[in-house]
């Protein structure tokens, strides 16, 4: 799976709604073959996703998905 793929599925997007911490969300990207950074798990959840994510999110997000609601994990920086 992608990124994209990923950030466009909602079953995803619910379980990792219930994590509470970063490092969660990391695994459970890479339980699905997907590395992500912190910085990018930080502009998604204030919803500021990248310009080339975005081209590459087909049709846009699907349910018009408002990602900061699954992102609910807190980030220290």
């Amino acid at each position: 799976m992608t990124k994209e793929e990923l950030l466009n599925d909602e079953t995803f997007l619910k379980e990792i709604s219930t994590m509470k911490n970063v490092e969660d969300v990391q695994k459970a990207f890479a339980a699905k073959g997907v590395t992500i950074s912190v910085e990018e798990l930080k502009a998604i959840k204030e919803g500021k996703l990248s310009t080339e994510t975005l081209d590459n999110v087909a049709g846009g997000l699907k349910f018009g998905v408002d990602l900061g609601k699954y992102f609910k994990f807190n980030i220290e920086t």
